[in-house]
C-alpha cells in the first residue's frame, strides 16, 4: 500500500512546506513591488505647493519671502492705476484677477515657469545654490493693493513671493526654497502704475 505523499506530485510540492523556502520565493516579489513605486512623481493639482512623491516624506513649505512696497500714486484714479497694473501683469506672463471691496482693490497674479524658461524669475529673485539640487520650476505670486484716492494720491502696496522647486540629483526628491526678491518686479509695477 502506497503512502499518500509518495506520488511525484506531492514529492515536488513538499519542498515548499519549509518557511525558509517560502520566504526565499516571496522576498524578491516584495522588493520588486517596493521598487515599482519608488521615485514615482505625483503632481497633485499641479501647483508648486503640491509636489510630492510616493514613499517619500512631504517637504514642509518654508515661509514665503515677502517684499512689500507701499506708496501713493499722485494724480491718478484708482481705476486708471488698476487697468495699468493688470495690463503690465498680463504682458509679463501673469494671469491677474481683481477683487474689489469697500473702495479697495486687490490685484493678484501667478506665474509658473520651468527652469529652462525661468529667466524672468531668475532676474527678479535671488535663490540660494544648493549642493546636489537642480532647479525645476519657479512660481511667482504678486499682490497689488490699491486703496481709495487720498490727497497724496492712490495708496498702493506691492507684495511679491517667489518660490523655486528643486530636484535632488541623487534621490529625485523635490523640495522648495524661498527666494529673495531683487525689487525688479516691484519697480516695474510702480512704473506701470504711474503710467510710465
Amino acid at each position: 500500500m502506497r503512502r499518500p505523499h509518495s506520488s511525484p506530485l506531492f514529492a515536488r510540492m513538499s519542498g515548499y512546506k519549509s518557511p525558509k523556502r517560502i520566504l526565499t520565493v516571496l522576498a524578491p516579489l516584495g522588493l520588486l513591488a517596493a521598487c515599482a513605486t519608488d521615485g514615482v512623481y505625483t503632481g497633485g493639482d499641479a501647483g508648486a505647493s503640491h509636489f510630492t512623491q510616493i514613499g517619500r516624506a512631504t517637504v514642509a513649505a518654508a515661509p514665503l519671502s515677502k517684499t512689500t512696497v507701499a506708496e501713493a500714486i499722485p494724480g491718478q484714479s484708482i481705476e486708471a492705476v488698476r487697468h495699468r497694473v493688470e495690463a503690465y501683469l498680463t504682458q509679463a506672463g501673469f494671469e491677474p484677477a481683481s477683487v474689489a471691496g469697500a473702495g479697495l482693490y486687490v490685484i493678484s497674479g501667478d506665474r509658473m515657469a520651468s527652469a529652462k524658461a525661468g529667466e524672468p524669475a531668475k532676474a527678479e529673485a535671488a535663490c540660494a545654490l544648493r549642493a546636489l539640487e537642480r532647479p525645476e520650476m519657479y512660481t511667482t505670486h504678486v499682490d497689488v493693493r490699491l486703496g481709495p484716492a487720498q490727497e497724496a494720491g492712490v495708496p498702493m502696496g506691492i507684495e511679491v513671493k517667489v518660490v523655486e522647486l528643486d530636484a535632488n540629483l541623487l534621490s529625485g526628491a523635490f523640495s522648495k526654497q524661498t527666494c529673495q526678491s531683487r525689487g525688479v518686479l516691484e519697480a516695474a509695477l510702480r512704473r506701470a502704475a504711474f503710467g510710465g
